[in-house]
């Protein structure tokens, strides 16, 4: 069951990047795509989602766009020599069980001075979520299958472990989310 709030936060979450969409993007993750929308016809957009069920729906929405099935937590990425400016996670690190492999695979995927963008709960957030869930105002799923909350520091370090620097950090949502920008380092 969806929640009555689920496509708000994905528009708020989606409108949190939105400034960060520079040329192609590499979207793990991507859900409905809702940024896809936000792109001009020189971006390349590839979107990977777990979810089969969204398949038939995304391509038919955005036939311009590559969409892939892919679990990350259980399958590698598998793009070839495919390279992005931009990679986006949004909502996604806290429901991976292997983060540093997920983000260390997405890395080599990524050209010199490219962008990794990741939004996630903070423990704020994430206690809200779970209160929001019980209330049937969040997707109840969505929220059992969070593996890690991340503070800004644990994120920072983990990011580090994975040969990234972190370029910037912020709250929205009245700091029930943060954001991080993080580029490879060489």
């Amino acid at each position: 069951m969806s929640g009555l709030l689920t496509g708000y936060l994905h528009r708020k979450r989606s409108a949190a990047i939105q400034r960060y969409l520079n040329g192609d993007i590499l979207d793990i993750g991507c859900g409905p795509a809702i940024v896809a929308q936000w792109l001009d016809s020189t971006q390349r957009y590839v979107g990977v989602e777990m979810q089969p069920e969204w398949m038939t729906y995304l391509r038919w929405k955005f036939p311009q766009h590559t969409f892939i099935q892919r679990d990350v937590d259980r399958e590698p990425l598998s793009l070839g020599n495919s390279e992005f400016d931009t990679v986006l996670m949004v909502a996604v690190i806290e429901h991976l069980s292997a983060p540093e492999r997920v983000i260390t695979e997405v890395r080599n995927h990524m050209k010199p001075g490219s962008r990794l963008v990741i939004t996630t709960p903070t423990v704020l957030g994430s206690a809200i979520h779970r209160g929001g869930a019980r209330l049937g105002l969040f997707a109840h799923e969505a929220v059992a299958d969070h593996k890690c909350v991340y503070g800004g520091k644990s994120l920072s370090d983990l990011l580090r472990r994975c040969r990234m620097d972190v370029v910037r950090h912020t709250f929205f949502e009245l700091g029930a989310n943060q954001l991080c920008v993080s580029s490879p380092l060489l």
